[in-house]
C-alpha cells in the first residue's frame, strides 16, 4: 500500500487571506493544492493521504469547510485521514470539517485495506505549542489494539512522541511511558507526526517514528547565530506499507535544474537489468 504523509498545512481560506499579515507563514491553499496535485500525479500512485495536524492556521468553521472542499477536490476518490495540532481549534473543526457540533478531542479508528489508521489528538486545550494525550485517549488506544488488524496499525498524532532530531522539540510531547508502552506493544507498525516542520525518522522496538515537514513553510536552524529561519518551502513524505516493513521518504517542491532526463521505457530497462 502506498500513501503520502502531509503535515502542518496551516490553511487559511483565500477570502480571509488578510489574516496572513505582513509575513504569510500560513497558506491560502496555493501550496497545498500544488502538493496534492503533485502527489496525485506521482509515479507511485497513492492509496491514501495522512495529514498530521495544524490543518488550518487558528481558523474558524469556514476555514475548515474550505479546507475539506479543497481536499475533496484534489484527492478525488483517494481517502484522507487527519489528526489535529496545536493551531487547530476543536469547536471550529467539528462544525466546519465534520459538520456537527462539539468540542471534544478528535479521536478515530479507520480501516484502509486491512490497515488500521488511528488518529489521536495531541492538541492542547490552552492553544500552546505543547502537546498532551488525555487518559481517555490512552484507554481508547488500549482497547483498539486488543484486536489485531490484518495489516497492522499506524497511529497519527501531531506532536512526535519519540525520535525528534532537534532536541528542543522533544519536550513538546512529553514522553508518557503508558503511551510508549501501547505504541510499542507489537500491534503498531508506525507513528506519523508533524509539528516540527522538519523531517525526522527513527525506529524503536519495531515501530517506525516518522515526522514530516510542512507543506506551508519550513523552519531551519542551520546557523545558531540566526536563530530559527522560516522559509517558503513545501515538503511531503512518501509512505509504503508492505509485508516487509513500513518505509518513508521525503519529496520537496523546490524547483530543481534538470541535469538528465530518462524516459519511462528507458528507466524500466535500467531497473530490469539491475534486478537481473
Amino acid at each position: 500500500m502506498n500513501g503520502f504523509h502531509l503535515s502542518d498545512t496551516h490553511f487559511i481560506r483565500p477570502d480571509a487571506s488578510e489574516r496572513l499579515g505582513a509575513v504569510p507563514i500560513a497558506d491560502d491553499g496555493t501550496r497545498l493544492r500544488r502538493v496534492l496535485r503533485a502527489a496525485m500525479n506521482y509515479a507511485q500512485k497513492p492509496d491514501f493521504f495522512l495529514i498530521t495536524g495544524d490543518l488550518v492556521h487558528e481558523g474558524d468553521a469556514e476555514d475548515y469547510r474550505a479546507y475539506r472542499a479543497l481536499l475533496d477536490e484534489c484527492c478525488g476518490d483517494v481517502p484522507y485521514y487527519v489528526c489535529l495540532g496545536n493551531h487547530d481549534r476543536h469547536r471550529a473543526f467539528h462544525e466546519g470539517f465534520l459538520g456537527e457540533s462539539g468540542d471534544a478531542p478528535y479521536v478515530r479508528s479507520s480501516a484502509q485495506g486491512g490497515l488500521r489508521i488511528i488518529s489521536l489528538d495531541s492538541s492542547p486545550e490552552d492553544a500552546t505549542v505543547m502537546g498532551r494525550i488525555t487518559p481517555e485517549q490512552l484507554a481508547f488506544l488500549r482497547e483498539e489494539l486488543k484486536t489485531p488488524a490484518p495489516k497492522g496499525t499506524v497511529v497519527l498524532l501531531h506532536h512526535p512522541p519519540r525520535g525528534v532530531v532537534y532536541e528542543s522539540f522533544a519536550a513538546h510531547c512529553p514522553e508518557m511511558e503508558e503511551l510508549a508502552e501501547l505504541l510499542e506493544s507489537g500491534e503498531v507498525r508506525a507513528v506519523f507526526s508533524g509539528h516540527t516542520h522538519f523531517v525526522s525518522c527513527s525506529g524503536r522496538n519495531g515501530v517506525l517514528y516518522s515526522t514530516a515537514a510542512s507543506t506551508a513553510f519550513s523552519m531551519e536552524m542551520r546557523r545558531a547565530d540566526r536563530g530559527m529561519v522560516f522559509s517558503d518551502r513545501s515538503t511531503f513524505n512518501l509512505v509504503r506499507v508492505g509485508e516487509d516493513g513500513v518505509f518513508a521518504g521525503t519529496e520537496d517542491m523546490d524547483e530543481k535544474a534538470v541535469l538528465l532526463r530518462i524516459s519511462a521505457e528507458e528507466m524500466a530497462k535500467v531497473i530490469n537489468q539491475e534486478i537481473a
